[in-house]
Formats: structure tokens, sequence, C-alpha cells
């Protein structure tokens, strides 16, 4: 085998396909239902695929009024791309009677090519709603 020369070798053509799709994944991401007065709840993000820059995510309430979210940003990198992190959503007591509510959208910025072509519309969102603590009534005080 020693005289065999490297074109005496048979050539083997490989092909990988990449079966890694790119997109913004959240666990524990359903309609969330929060009491009006501090209530909270949290849901997780995390990228679907290896970036090859860092992506950030800044998660984003349709009415901040009624409900917020904190941290304002996540970042993500090559080597935490795939470790949930979490968002926390926190309702706001209007004072003004009647329930509320707001959808949760996200913002990605990136230099990761592959990340830049997702659409805000390829985007997960999340409802929200916030349930009223207020009461209807008349008080009535001897004057």
């Amino acid at each position: 085998y020693t005289a065999l020369a490297a074109a005496d070798l048979p050539q083997l053509a490989v092909n990988v396909t990449d079966d890694d799709s790119v997109g913004l994944v959240l666990a524990d991401g359903g309609a969330k239902t929060l009491d009006e007065a501090g209530g909270t709840a949290t849901y997780t993000v995390r990228l679907n695929s290896r970036p090859t820059a860092n992506v950030t995510v800044t998660p984003f309430s349709s009415d901040w009024d009624a409900v917020t979210v904190a941290p304002g940003a996540l970042v993500f990198t090559a080597a935490n791309w795939n470790t949930a992190q979490t968002v926390t959503l926190t309702a706001l007591d209007n004072d003004a009677g009647g329930a509320g509510s707001a959808r949760i959208t996200h913002k990605l910025e990136t230099e990761a090519e592959e990340y830049t072509a997702l659409a805000a519309a390829d985007l997960p969102q999340l409802a929200v709603n916030v349930t009223d603590d207020d009461s209807v009534g008349l008080v009535l005080a001897d004057g």
C-alpha cells in the first residue's frame, strides 16, 4: 500500500445539506392573561440556528400603558444561540376601569446575513390580556 499514489485512490464526492432554518422560538409563548394590579408572566426566547454574528432581539408591547416587557433587549451569540432567555411581562394598573390587552412583537438587529432576511411578519407574536381590577360603584359619605 505504500506504493499507491493519491491519483490511484478513488474519488468520492460529498454534498452536505444544511437543514438548520433561521427563526425565533418562543417557549411558554401562548396567550397570557395578567391581573391589572402588577400581574406578571414570563416566556422564553431562543434562536432556531447558530448565527454568524450577534443577533439582538427586542420585544415590544403594542400598549406600554397596559403591559411592559423586560429586559429591553436579548443578545444571542454563536455561543448562546440555543440557550433560552426569559422575558417578563408586567401589567400596569390604569385606574380607569376596563380590561386591556397588548400584542408583544419582536424586532431583530444583526449583521448575520441569514437572520437579516427574516421579515417582521415571520417573527412570532404573543397576545396578552389584562383583567381589570377596578370596580364600578358609588361611594356616599355623610356630609
